[in-house]
C-alpha cells in the first residue's frame, strides 16, 4: 500500500467506509449510529461499480480477530493473483483480460465452517459467456 501510495497509484485501493458523520455541512454525530449507516450505506448504493468506495458493516471483534481477518483477506487475494499469473502463463492469455478477486471470509462455500477446504478454492468465471469452471 505504502508504495502505491508513493507512486501515485490509487487503482488498488478500496476504501471501506462504516460511518457518516458529516455530509454536505451538517454535523450528523447527533443522529444514531443506524440512522447513520443507513444513510450512508444508501449513498454508496449510488456509486459506480469501479469507486474505491465500499461500504462496510460495523464490527464488534477486538483487534486481533480483525487481525486474522485482514491476513486471511490477504492470503486470498495473493492466492488468487498467483493463479491469475500461472493462467496468463501458461495459456498465453493477455492479463488485461483476466481479474483476479481474493474474498477471504466473504463468500464460503460452507456457511457452517468458514475454515472448511472447500472454502480454500478458486473459481474461475468467463463472465463474458457465463461459463463457470471450478477448480
Amino acid at each position: 500500500m505504502q508504495a502505491d501510495l508513493k507512486s501515485g497509484r490509487r487503482d488498488r485501493l478500496r476504501y471501506h467506509v462504516f460511518d457518516l458523520l458529516y455530509l454536505d455541512g451538517h454535523d450528523l454525530t447527533g443522529a444514531t449510529l443506524l440512522d447513520r449507516k443507513s444513510l450512508l450505506e444508501r449513498l454508496l448504493r449510488r456509486t459506480p461499480a469501479s469507486s474505491p468506495l465500499r461500504y462496510s458493516e460495523h464490527s464488534d471483534e477486538n483487534g486481533a480477530t480483525m487481525l486474522k481477518h485482514a491476513f486471511n483477506q490477504k492470503l486470498s487475494a495473493r492466492r488468487a493473483a498467483t493463479i491469475k499469473q500461472y493462467v496468463v502463463d501458461n495459456f498465453k492469455l493477455p492479463h488485461t483480460t483476466l481479474r483476479a478477486v481474493g474474498y477471504g471470509k466473504q463468500r464460503p462455500k460452507n456457511k457452517v465452517d468458514v475454515f472448511a477446504a472447500e472454502n480454500r478454492r478458486v473459481e474461475i468465471i468467463n463472465e463474458t459467456l457465463g461459463v463457470q469452471a471450478q477448480r
